[in-house]
């Protein structure tokens, strides 16, 4: 009987997998708005004057706290708060919880959708984050606005590990590397709708409330999702798994013929994916998660500094990511460079470009500007191509345990944002950002090429080569350990 990746091949993006594409994809877009939220509720600058006949001054920490008086104090939370002078150190607080929620929302969310089910942690991770980043916009101090923040930061990060999963589990080899690249368009778009509610709307509060408005798409679509059947057959419900492809058949216009994936054996999830078949990947694809994220995240802080209009910059910020997205898609389908090679032009980009903005700090705005944009391009290309490494790299049984993982690990790279601050622009940041790029670079040569193999379902030994990958079932009792030295030496003489 065939596997569900041959049973896909026969529409590998059919009108089930379109559907399901754009149903996961939409959940980029309040993503997005929830993520970079913080950049116009939480700035570091905020307008103030006195109460105070006696005084003309204005933004003067000589002024009581009690005597000053916020230009717009429901406009952010900065000012609604307070957060200036003796407090400003504050600032940052929410931003460093949010990432803090990300980085234990991911390896929760992610270890329990190995053994809950793709679907249920899908739709536990998008109530989670509408109930969260609801609950936030009525937060009635700091102290509780924080603790919300984390909250909402836990839901996104699982919906964010297990969405990505749960829309590739169900996508065909050929179109995998199209799905995986295009799906963050949503994202981007989430970016410029969000420079537009905040330039729109005079209320922190509000534009958390609208920017929730998109989960409520999953509240009509909600009977049309289907759980995953690679996972149901490799967790011993092949009846259902079996169900699930032929309504992925019917609505495909296919045949539908019964699956056949060997049921996997109980392990640890965390500990599976430092076997001796996969611990390399697995070392590696948390580094550059690391990388990413901060590159992402730290490029994005330092461009908003270098232009005059935070929302006019955003918007350009966000809008530099499609072309992104484009252009790894286009470079990881080539067979002359594949997914590593792309990763590795990715990090070159922008390590290249980071390198170039200290040479030129002393020029015009918009030329270190625009070397930034390019740079922010370079990091999120890779950002794209890294999920859909690890997507591929890990098997069924520990997939989204391992990208859960990698996610977690990549809030390193985020929660260190916050804390760089106005370093973040300047030439040692950008310094920094270049080291850290390029040394990933480097490193992206040890993973192996996923263009166009089959998602694997065990820990049995696997050989990737650029045409096909050939999973090999583990043998019975004493004949194992050798043909996991033979295949691991295979393995390690093509990297």
């Amino acid at each position: 009987m065939p596997g569900v990746d041959e049973v896909l091949s026969a529409k590998p993006f059919g009108p089930f997998q379109r559907s399901h594409f754009i149903l996961c994809s939409w959940a980029w877009v309040p993503i997005a708005i929830q993520l970079f939220s913080m950049v116009f509720i939480t700035p570091s600058e905020v307008q103030w004057s006195s109460l105070s006949t006696n005084t003309t001054d204005n933004n003067s920490c000589s002024i009581p706290a009690a005597l000053r008086h916020f230009h717009e104090p429901a406009r952010t939370v900065t000012a609604e708060f307070g957060l200036v002078c003796e407090r400003a150190h504050l600032v940052p607080v929410p931003g460093v919880s949010l990432f803090a929620g990300l980085l234990f929302g991911s390896s929760c969310f992610g270890t329990l959708a190995d053994r809950l089910g793709r679907r249920t942690m899908f739709r536990a991770a998008v109530l989670s984050a509408l109930f969260a980043s609801m609950v936030s916009a009525l937060a009635s101090s700091f102290a509780l606005f924080v603790v919300l923040r984390f909250a909402a930061g836990f839901a996104v990060g699982g919906l964010m590990t297990v969405n990505f999963v749960y829309m590739s589990e169900f996508i065909g080899p050929t179109w995998r590397g199209f799905t995986g690249s295009f799906t963050m368009v949503f994202f981007a778009i989430g970016e410029v709708l969000l420079a537009l509610i905040a330039y729109a709307l005079p209320s922190w509060r509000l534009l958390l409330v609208i920017g929730c408005f998109p989960y409520a798409v999953y509240f009509v679509t909600w009977h049309r999702m289907l759980e995953s059947p690679r996972w149901l057959a490799l967790h011993g419900r092949a009846a259902e798994a079996t169900r699930a492809m032929e309504a992925v058949c019917k609505i495909n216009n296919v045949p539908a013929e019964p699956i056949d994936i060997a049921s996997a054996p109980p392990a640890s999830p965390l500990s599976a994916l430092f076997a001796p078949q996969i611990r390399r990947w697995t070392v590696v694809l948390l580094l550059q998660f690391v990388a990413c994220d901060l590159l992402y995240y730290g490029i994005s802080l330092a461009g908003s500094a270098l232009a005059s209009n935070t929302y006019v910059n955003f918007t350009l910020a966000g809008l530099v990511e499609i072309p992104s997205f484009v252009l790894a898609y286009w470079a990881i389908e080539r067979p002359q460079l594949g997914r590593r090679l792309s990763l590795l032009a990715s990090f070159l980009v922008t390590g290249a470009t980071c390198l170039l903005v200290p040479v030129l700090w002393h020029a015009p705005r918009s030329l270190l500007l625009s070397a930034a944009l390019v740079g922010k391009l370079g990091a999120s290309a890779a950002f794209t191509i890294i999920y859909i490494y690890a997507v591929e790299v890990f098997p069924t049984v520990v997939r989204s345990a391992g990208v859960g993982l990698c996610a977690t690990a990549s809030r390193v790279g985020s929660l260190a944002v916050p804390f760089l601050g106005s370093r973040a622009n300047s030439t040692a940041g950008f310094t920094l950002f270049a080291s850290v790029a390029l040394a990933m670079g480097a490193i992206t040569l040890l993973l192996p090429e996923t263009r166009g193999v089959a998602l694997s379902d065990t820990l049995a030994p696997t050989t990737y080569t650029r045409e096909e990958t050939n999973s090999v079932d583990l043998p019975e009792d004493g004949e194992a350990h050798s043909a996991l030295l033979t295949s691991s030496s295979t393995r390690e003489s093509m990297l």
